[in-house]
């Protein structure tokens, strides 16, 4: 178990190193849904939501009505 936890450790390293930019992703009502845009050297952008596949109140929006995803776009 912890043979693996090191390998995490450095590939979650190797990750943050290749990041070239980050940005919040907000809502069209002006709410922030906590979602990190990152852009990475390789010109891939990846984004995080904590919120992944819930759909409720937790999300902070109203108006969205649509599950979070985690998806990588090119």
């Amino acid at each position: 178990m912890s043979h693996q936890l090191v390998v995490l450790t450095e590939k979650k390293k190797e990750l943050e190193d290749k990041i070239v930019g980050l940005r919040r992703l907000e809502c069209s009502n002006g709410r922030v849904h906590k979602v990190c845009i990152a852009r990475y050297g390789d010109g891939s952008i990846w984004v995080f939501c904590p919120y992944f596949g819930n759909l409720g109140i937790g999300l902070g929006c109203k108006i969205r009505q649509a599950r979070c995803r985690y998806f990588k776009a090119t």
